[in-house]
C-alpha cells in the first residue's frame, strides 16, 4: 500500500512541476529566451524551433516556389465545377474558395470578375517553402526542468481505458488506441495568385479591385495576410476584345519590424503516432 501511495505522491509532484514550468518559464527551469529588436528579452515555454528565426526569414525570401493549379468551369448561380491539379474536386460555392474584399467591406468571388460566366483558372504560388521542426523541451525528473512529459502519456496509452491499472489513465481513451503529436510544419510566404480567364472582359468589380491600394483575401475560408502583408493587384493583362485577361494579386516580399513578429502561411505538416 505504501508503494502505491508513494507513487501517487510522486506523480502528483511531477505534474505540478510540469505545469509550473509551462506556465512560468525561466532560466532555471530551461525556458527559451527570445530577444526583440530593442534587445528586450522574455522567457517562453521550452520549445526549440529548427532552423532559427533568422534562418527561417532568409529561407522564406528564397527563390524556391511551389504552385497549385485550380480550374473552374460550368459557372451557374455562383457555383462551379472545381479541378485541383487536373483532378475533379466536385461542385463548389465560389465564395467558399476565393473571395477578395475591398476596404469598404464589399466582397467579390470569381463570379463577379468577368463580364460573362466563362471558365477560368487560379494559380496559387507559394514562395520560399520551408520545413520548421518543433521540439518541446522534455521534462527532466532529476532536475525538475523542462515541461514536455512523455512518460505519463505513454503510460496512459499502455494502461488502456481500464482504471483499475496502476499509473496514469487517459479519459476518454483514444478510439484508435493512440494519439498523434506534431513534428514539423511546412510554411511559406503568403501565396500570390493569378486569375486567368480565357474569354470575356474585365468587369467593373475587377477594375475596382485593381485600383485599390490593398484588398483582403480569403482562401478556402482562411483569411490570408496580416498587418504588413496586405494584398494588392500587381498586374492586369488584358487580351483582345472579349478574349480574356489575367490579373495577379500578391503581398510584399519584404516586411519591416521585429523578425519574431513576422507571419507565414502553413502549407502542411507532419505528425508522429504514439500507440501502445
Amino acid at each position: 500500500m505504501s508503494g502505491i501511495v508513494n507513487r501517487i505522491y510522486q506523480a502528483d509532484s511531477e505534474i505540478r512541476n510540469v505545469k509550473k514550468n509551462a506556465e512560468h518559464p525561466n532560466e532555471a527551469n530551461n525556458g527559451v529566451i527570445t530577444e526583440d529588436d530593442h534587445k528586450k528579452t522574455a522567457y517562453h515555454a521550452g520549445i526549440d524551433v529548427e532552423p532559427g528565426p533568422k534562418q527561417i526569414d532568409t529561407r522564406l525570401k528564397g527563390d524556391n516556389k511551389v504552385s497549385v493549379h485550380l480550374g473552374f468551369s460550368n459557372f451557374a448561380e455562383k457555383e462551379a465545377d472545381l479541378q485541383i491539379e487536373g483532378q475533379a474536386g466536385g461542385r463548389i460555392n465560389l465564395f467558399s474558395v476565393l473571395t477578395i474584399s475591398t476596404e469598404s467591406g464589399t466582397s467579390y468571388s470569381l463570379h463577379e470578375l468577368n463580364t460573362s460566366f466563362e471558365e477560368c483558372s487560379v494559380t496559387l504560388t507559394y514562395g520560399g517553402p520551408t520545413a520548421v521542426y518543433i521540439k518541446p523541451r522534455p521534462y527532466q525528473v532529476d532536475s525538475a526542468t523542462g515541461w514536455f512529459y512523455l512518460s505519463p502519456i505513454k503510460d496512459a496509452i499502455d494502461n488502456g481505458p481500464d482504471p483499475t491499472k496502476s499509473g496514469f489513465v487517459m479519459t476518454p481513451y483514444p478510439s484508435d488506441g493512440g494519439i498523434k503529436a506534431l513534428q514539423y510544419l511546412v510554411i511559406s510566404r503568403f501565396p500570390s495568385f493569378r486569375i486567368s480567364y480565357s474569354r470575356g472582359s474585365t468587369s467593373e468589380s475587377l477594375e475596382k479591385l485593381h485600383s485599390e491600394s490593398s484588398v483582403s483575401v480569403n482562401l478556402f475560408g482562411i483569411p490570408l495576410g496580416s498587418a504588413g502583408y496586405e494584398y494588392k493587384s500587381t498586374s492586369l493583362e488584358k487580351r483582345s476584345e472579349n478574349e480574356g485577361f489575367d490579373i495577379v494579386f500578391e503581398t510584399p516580399m519584404d516586411v519591416t519590424g521585429n523578425i519574431l513578429d513576422r507571419r507565414a502561411h502553413v502549407i502542411g505538416g507532419g505528425i508522429t503516432s504514439l500507440t501502445p
